[in-house]
């Protein structure tokens, strides 16, 4: 009797203690299957969010002719930076943009002033004044590597780059003898350019001056050109219905 017990509790023992090793084994081999997923989910919630602003900045860019920032950030040292950054980082302003469901950046709602010293938080997103890089100071790990943007580190600077395109915004429709004012939008919108010239397809229907402001003169369509001052090949037309009553 007491050798059966003996060898029945040896035989518990041995199953306990290979039935811990298993757990020990897979609990290992969960964390190595997990850790990938979650770097490589936390590095597309980076893009996604990045993505999102890029988007809200530049419209908000187009229209106020500014970004939207606050607080100077210079805590910048760890960053992989675009070549044509300057020296000027701010925190985005995500009042002035629709923010909705970014994944991070909640630092951002800790910023009490705009006299704050930004430099301690890290769950923010940073903008950069000149090449409009957005920049996460906390960054992602994916691959041994930690992500603080998304720009390729493959750059072209920014005086190798043309003008691409020109974008009109404005009325696309008046009445006899009201004025309309055209906006042109030079892309890509970080590089400098002097301006655009206005052209009207017939001025006996509207007139337009140096900066974009057209009068209506009689009915009818007409086609309002603008050039790009820096590279005649590059212009964009904009059609403008004039009624008599609207």
């Amino acid at each position: 009797m007491q050798k059966c017990l003996k060898s029945n509790k040896g035989i518990t023992l041995i199953t306990l203690t290979t039935t811990i090793v298993v757990m020990l084994i897979i609990s290992v081999s969960i964390t190595i299957n997990i850790n990938p997923y979650i770097q490589r989910k936390n590095k597309t919630n980076l893009e996604t969010d990045i993505l999102k602003l890029k988007e809200e900045i530049s419209y908000y860019y187009s229209k106020n002719k500014t970004l939207p920032k606050i607080n100077k950030y210079t805590n910048t040292n760890m960053l992989q930076k675009n070549i044509n950054d300057n020296e000027n980082y701010y925190v985005i302003d995500l009042s002035k943009i629709n923010n909705t469901n970014l994944n991070y950046g909640k630092d951002y709602y800790k910023i009490n002033s705009k006299d704050e010293n930004a430099n301690s938080f890290l769950d923010i997103y940073i903008i950069n004044e000149q090449s409009h890089t957005i920049y996460y100071p906390k960054g992602v790990e994916y691959n041994n590597q930690i992500y603080y943007t998304t720009m390729s580190l493959d750059q072209v600077k920014i005086e190798d780059i043309g003008i691409s395109k020109i974008e009109i915004t404005g009325d696309k429709q008046g009445k006899v003898g009201e004025q309309i004012i055209l906006n042109a939008i030079i892309i890509p919108e970080f590089i400098e350019n002097t301006g655009v010239i206005w052209n009207s397809s017939d001025e006996s229907l509207a007139t337009v001056n140096e900066n974009g402001k057209v009068t209506l003169i009689k009915e009818g369509k007409v086609t309002i050109t603008a050039v790009s001052k820096d590279d005649n090949s590059v212009s964009e037309t904009y059609t403008i219905d004039i009624v008599n009553k609207l």
